[in-house]
């Protein structure tokens, strides 16, 4: 089939020096070549790493000190501009296509391996499949699209806190949606919550030194690519029957949406300059990716179709509107462990969160007023 470079904005920056960190999410839509079933398996088994890690990472970044802001005698605020980072395990940078259940398709080479790489795998070594044989007619296998060469998942957050009555601290995450080039949309925004506990616990609300609280907080991310005609049918490969006018095929996009939700019990250090800082709680995190408008895909050729094209055995293309519809989540416990560097009204952060099977890596430098 006839392709143009198929990207998706998977990453996304707001910083001091950049907009348009993105990267590229190439000839996904080479799935559809086994069918809709076996192309929603595919696809999953191919972005998981990305989808669930960067659903989970949404989710870091909420917190640097137990302690919230003060609110009198002006309430005390901060900026922190901060990116988290994870590094995708070795055993999540490929998968086995033999294990997946495909109805329709099978490992083209059944002596090799069957393992092909994810999205955060190789640059090389992406393996074939072919459609099982029907009554007889076999098929030319087409090739899985290989990895990015990237081995893990960043995101790049700008975050404002706060402080209100009562020892509350409010906190958000805010990027407008805005199109970038010819590529899409996408935009963000999240909203936390922080409440100083230790001042309800007897006998250790006056213990000077240290602070606890209690944090939640809820991040969502939406991208959507520009529309366009990404896949076509081939009519020199493919069986076309009666001919397709292609503009039905103009409104092809890519929609991605990922939402985390944390609770966390919080407690920190307070003393001057450098403090450390810790959290345990849970992360509930998912997201979405569908592939929406008209897009060709194979079937299965029957006899009579080789008869009406020829003699000529090829696929007969079948229209399928929104063919890709896959979710990932990222359900668990968390902890985290940080070290905070107050200079003044500067503040530097670096922490670790293990989350969701995966290791989080946050640092981030903001402005304190407190």
């Amino acid at each position: 089939m006839k392709r143009k470079n198929f990207k998706l904005l998977i990453l996304f920056s707001v910083t001091f020096f950049t907009l348009n960190i993105k990267a590229q999410l190439s000839d996904v839509t080479q799935m559809l070549n086994g069918g809709l079933a076996d192309a929603n398996l595919l696809t999953k088994a191919y972005l998981n790493p990305w989808g669930k890690d960067f659903a989970v990472g949404l989710g870091n970044g909420w917190f640097n000190t137990a302690k919230p802001h003060g609110f009198l005698p002006i309430p005390g605020f901060d900026i922190t501009f901060m990116g988290t980072v994870t590094m995708v395990p070795t055993a999540d940078q490929s998968f086995d296509i033999s294990k997946l259940g495909l109805t329709s398709l099978q490992p083209a080479n059944t002596n090799t391996s069957a393992l092909t790489p994810t999205i955060a795998g190789s640059k090389t070594g992406a393996q074939s499949v072919s459609f099982k044989p029907v009554g007889g007619i076999t098929q030319p296998p087409f090739s899985l699209p290989n990895g990015i060469g990237v081995s893990m998942v960043a995101l790049p957050i700008v975050q404002v806190g706060i402080g209100l009555p009562f020892r509350f601290e409010l906190d958000a995450r805010y990027c407008p949606t805005i199109n970038i080039s010819k590529f899409g949309q996408l935009g963000l925004w999240g909203i936390g919550l922080k409440h100083d506990i230790k001042q309800w616990i007897p006998f250790i609300s006056h213990v000077p030194f240290w602070d606890m609280s209690l944090q939640a907080a809820y991040t969502s991310f939406n991208l959507s690519t520009a529309s366009g005609s990404y896949l076509t049918p081939d009519q020199s490969m493919y069986y076309v029957p009666n001919g397709y006018d292609l503009t039905q095929y103009n409104g092809q996009a890519v929609k991605f949406n990922a939402h985390a939700f944390v609770g966390n019990l919080l407690v920190s250090t307070d003393i001057p300059v450098i403090n450390l800082y810790a959290g345990i709680g849970f992360t509930s995190a998912s997201s979405t990716l569908k592939i929406t408008g008209t897009f060709p895909t194979p079937g299965v050729p029957t006899a009579q179709d080789v008869i009406n094209n020829g003699g000529v055995v090829k696929s007969k293309i079948v229209n399928k509107v929104d063919p890709i519809n896959v979710n990932f989540n990222g359900n668990g416990m968390r902890a985290t462990i940080g070290l905070r560097l107050r200079l003044a009204f500067l503040a530097i952060h670096a922490d670790m969160t293990s989350a969701s099977g995966g290791i989080y890596y946050t640092g981030g430098l903001g402005f304190s007023f407190r």
